[in-house]
């Protein structure tokens, strides 16, 4: 605690305007500067930041990339610094201790990649009773439907779902590059169990079900709710302090008609609906900030929605025939919370939908 200075990097990404406007709405004393390596980002960026700072050197330059962050650390003397990005978070947790008490929230990389490897996380979930689906050695061996996932990706990149034979035969034609962990495809709506922990134990957790999706068929999350969910806190809580994890994370589920959890994969940063435990009253920072100022709204019924991908994905659902995504989103237009509002923030929506170069 005590904290006065945040740098929130990778700023032209909707989850980094929606830590930073939730950071200086409720925390009036901070000053929260931001960062991103992309040119545009200077013209793009939200207008909640109390200083915006354009990196020189790309993300994709790894060490020089860090080193540079670190210095705007120093100069801006950051107290704490909140990566967003799943890339930034792979290249700044091998060396965290360089960040001083910047990232000392954040558990060691044997944790993180318990958590954020996939095939470690299905059998740490093993080990802590929760259930997974199976596992396939490989391509050739496997119970279809399936799906292939990269090991370590976030949302839905470089997913292929095997629902057939000729399915099979054009990943086998053309594999992917890297390793991929072969899973049994898991018919049922997704959820989330999202945390903040600190060495082993959870301090802040929040759940919710996803209510659209983009792309539609296993994509991010779009549109969601609140839920609570016993069985997805309880094998959170187990996996967390098995991996004795500290730090931001949500685990991703998919629950069953018959009412079973099955866990999909962690993301062991911030996440991308972290907006919908921030709207109904999940203060994720209060470990680290202290108690935010005045009570803040808490509005357990609200449901949060990415602007303007929701508006592609109930297009993609009407088209396959299901219009409940769309109903819903209709009879709650009262509840409906946007991310990133384009009109109280044109420049931060602008800048997150083009993610400026």
């Amino acid at each position: 605690m005590g904290a006065r200075r945040i740098l929130v990097s990778d700023a032209t990404s909707y989850k980094a305007v929606v830590v930073t406007a939730f950071l200086k709405s409720r925390y009036p004393h901070l000053r929260v500067f931001t960062s991103d390596w992309r040119r545009g980002s200077r013209a793009l960026h939200t207008r909640r930041s109390d200083g915006h700072f354009v990196l020189r050197h790309r993300l994709a330059d790894g060490a020089a990339y860090a080193e540079e962050l670190r210095r705007l650390c120093e100069s801006l003397a950051i107290d704490l610094l909140f990566p967003v990005n799943r890339r930034e978070m792979d290249l700044l947790i091998g060396d965290r201790d360089a960040f001083g008490g910047r990232l000392s929230y954040v558990g060691d990389r044997e944790a993180y990649e318990s958590l954020n490897r996939k095939d470690r996380l299905s059998a740490l979930a093993r080990e802590c009773g929760v259930r997974v689906p199976e596992t396939f050695p490989d391509a050739r061996h496997l119970r279809l439907p399936a799906v292939a996932k990269p090991v370590a990706s976030s949302a839905a990149k470089g997913v292929r779902y095997l629902f057939g034979d000729e399915d099979v035969r054009r990943f086998l034609a053309q594999p992917p590059t890297g390793e991929h962990v072969f899973q049994e495809y898991v018919v049922g709506q997704g959820a989330g169990y999202s945390v903040f922990a600190d060495e082993g134990r959870v301090l802040v957790g929040h759940g919710h079900r996803r209510l659209a999706e983009f792309p539609v068929s296993g994509g991010s999350s779009v549109y969601r709710e609140s839920c609570p969910e016993p069985a997805m806190a309880e094998a959170a809580a187990r996996i967390v302090a098995r991996a004795r994890w500290s730090g931001f994370a949500m685990f991703e589920f998919k629950r069953t008609a018959a009412g079973e959890h099955y866990l999909l994969e962690a993301n062991p940063r911030i996440w991308g609906s972290i907006n919908q435990g921030l709207q109904s009253g999940a203060n994720y920072f209060e470990p680290l900030l202290g108690p935010a100022a005045g009570p803040g709204p808490v509005r357990p019924h609200v449901m949060t929605y990415l602007s303007p991908l929701l508006y592609a994905a109930l297009a993609g659902y009407a088209v396959k025939g299901d219009l409940r995504p769309l109903g819903a989103f209709l009879g709650s237009i009262s509840r409906n919370r946007a991310d990133i509002g384009l009109v109280q923030d044109p420049r931060a929506w602008l800048g997150s939908v083009l993610r400026v170069g």
